[in-house]
C-alpha cells in the first residue's frame, strides 16, 4: 500500500477467519479498533468474515490500504501450510524465507493478542504502547527500509521496543512457521486491500483509553499521522 492511503472509520464491526488451506473468505472490514501509535491505527482491527462478526485480525501489510466498510474476497491459508501468499509473492521470497517471515509475524501477532508487554529478556519497557510496538515490528518484517520502513515512524522507547520484538522473533520463533495455527487472509488478485492474520482462538479485544466520541466521518490514516488523531509515543 501507499502509506498515504486511508482507512476510514465510520462503522463499528469485526473480523473472522476461515482456517481451511486455499479456501475463500468473504471479508467485511468493520472497525479499525481503538489502538493508535504515532498517529497510526494498529491492531487488532475487526471484521466480519463469512458471516462471523466481531473477530480480531492483525495487519501484516504496511504498503496497501483498507477501508472500514470495504468488502472483498480473500484466499485463506495457514502459516503452517507454507502456501504462497500476497506478501511473499510481492517480495519474491523463497519458500524458506517466506516460511521464516510468516513464522515471525505469527509469533508477534499472538504476542499482541495475548497482551504481552516487554519482549522476553528485556528488563524494562518505558512505553505503554505495547500493541503498537509489536504491530510496527510485524509491519517491518514485510516492509523493511527499501519498502516503506515502518520503524521510521517511531522514536525513543517505542522504536527500541519494536526493534527488540523484531530481533526476538527473528531469533526465537522458527517453530511458529509450522505449528502456530495462524490463518493468513490474502486478498484475491493481490493488494489492496491489505493482508491480515487471524488467530486460531481469538482472545478478548485489546483496547487502550481513547475518546472516539464525536469523530463522525473523519478520515483516519492507518499508517500515517492524520489531523485530529492524537499521536502517542
Amino acid at each position: 500500500m501507499n502509506i498515504r492511503q486511508p482507512l476510514y472509520l465510520g462503522i463499528i464491526g469485526l473480523f473472522s477467519f476461515a482456517p481451511c488451506v486455499f479456501s475463500q473468505a468473504s471479508m467485511d472490514l468493520t472497525s479499525a479498533g481503538n489502538n493508535i501509535l504515532a498517529g497510526v491505527y494498529v491492531g487488532p482491527y475487526y471484521a466480519t468474515i463469512n458471516g462471523q462478526a466481531n473477530v480480531p485480525i492483525i495487519c501484516d501489510d504496511f504498503t496497501d490500504d483498507s477501508y472500514v466498510g470495504e468488502t472483498w474476497k480473500a484466499n485463506t491459508t495457514t502459516v503452517s501450510s507454507n502456501a504462497a501468499t500476497m506478501m511473499s509473492t510481492r517480495m519474491g521470497l523463497s519458500a524458506s524465507a517466506q516460511q521464516a517471515d510468516y513464522g515471525q509475524a505469527a509469533y508477534l501477532a499472538q504476542q499482541l493478542m495475548s497482551g504481552a508487554t516487554c519482549p522476553p529478556g528485556t528488563t524494562s519497557c518505558a512505553s505503554s504502547d505495547y500493541a503498537g510496538d509489536i504491530q510496527f515490528a510485524i509491519w517491518q518484517i514485510f516492509d523493511p527500509a527499501a519498502k516503506g520502513n515502518p520503524l521510521s515512524y517511531l522514536s525513543g522507547s517505542d522504536y527500541n521496543n519494536a526493534v527488540a520484538w523484531l530481533n526476538y522473533a527473528s531469533a526465537h520463533a522458527p517453530s511458529y512457521s509450522t505449528d502456530s495455527g495462524v490463518t493468513v487472509y490474502s486478498p484475491q488478485g493481490g493488494g489492496p486491500p491489505q493482508e491480515f492474520l487471524g488467530m486460531p482462538e481469538p482472545g478478548a479485544p485489546l483496547t487502550w483509553a481513547l475518546d472516539l466520541g464525536g469523530l463522525g466521518g473523519l478520515v483516519f490514516y492507518v499508517r500515517r499521522r492524520s489531523q485530529g488523531v492524537p499521536a502517542k509515543g
